[in-house]
């Protein structure tokens, strides 16, 4: 896996600003950076995938790097607080499934009651305390 702090770090202290694909007259592709001046980045003369690449290099700037490893950050955190809800809901299940030992008419009376208080929001706010 990749390391994402790594990467949002080296993204942070790469120079900032808009990054483009510039052909020169002799058919050169080149990367331009254009912050507080211009600074073209590289250049590309015989590779054979030139285009592409630049392509590529150009549009990950660390702008798009940092907002692609906050997407992944938050749907990491997302992830992780379903599998805890998942986890829940599957103890909860248990749990009824033992307690009514067979009796449904309490087993679907439970099991609803207890799935409405599942699916209410959390307050996860610190009411009453100073």
């Amino acid at each position: 896996m990749t390391d994402l702090k790594k990467l949002r770090d080296l993204a942070a202290k790469a120079t900032q600003g808009r990054w483009e694909i510039k052909i020169s007259a002799a058919g050169q592709y080149r990367i331009w950076l254009y912050a507080k001046s211009i600074i073209r980045l590289c250049q590309f003369n015989t590779q054979i995938n030139r285009h592409n690449d630049a392509a590529y290099i150009a549009a990950a700037d660390p702008a798009t790097v940092t907002e692609l490893i906050d997407t992944i950050d938050a749907l990491t955190r997302e992830r992780d607080k379903l599998a805890i809800e998942a986890k829940a809901g599957r103890s909860l299940a248990e749990f009824i499934v033992c307690e009514c030992d067979g009796d449904e008419e309490v087993r679907d009376r439970v099991s609803s009651a207890a799935w409405s208080l599942l699916k209410q929001p959390h307050d996860t706010s610190t009411k009453g305390s100073t």
